[in-house]
């Protein structure tokens, strides 16, 4: 029985980290689609910290060469609505954010996309967006 308990122990532990389906209680990973024929992908990985701050990195592809900024909305990526979190600009298509005091069960838990701009000149223009869940 002893043996059981421990191999289902390791088997959770493994299988816990690993991220199964891109998310797990403290961590999750989503994908970010291109809008307005931009071409440009990526993914955003929100991953609560021991400090109770949650670090939201932003990786994209086909990124323009302008710093682009980044935002948590309220919504959908079809209706996006108001700035929930501004996060740090992306830049050669990376955006890295520490945002403190922010549980990932508070965006989980309601509708909320990251949104990628063309610039800061051309804020009307999202390029990409990803829908944040668990």
């Amino acid at each position: 029985m002893r043996r059981f308990l421990f191999c289902a122990f390791i088997a959770s532990t493994v299988l816990g980290s690993a991220g199964i389906a891109g998310a797990t209680a403290a961590r999750t990973r989503i994908n970010i689609a291109p809008l307005n024929d931009s071409g440009e992908t990526g993914a955003a990985t929100l991953e609560q910290q021991s400090d109770g701050s949650l670090l939201v990195t932003v990786l994209t592809h086909n990124a323009g060469p302008d710093a682009q900024p980044v935002h948590i909305h309220k919504g959908t990526c079809d209706n996006s609505t108001a700035i929930a979190f501004r996060l740090q600009n992306a830049v050669n298509g990376k955006s890295q954010t520490r945002l403190k005091g922010v549980k990932l069960s508070d965006l989980t838990s309601s509708a909320n996309v990251i949104n990628v701009h063309k610039s800061a000149k051309e804020m009307g223009t999202y390029v990409a967006c990803g829908r944040i869940r668990a």
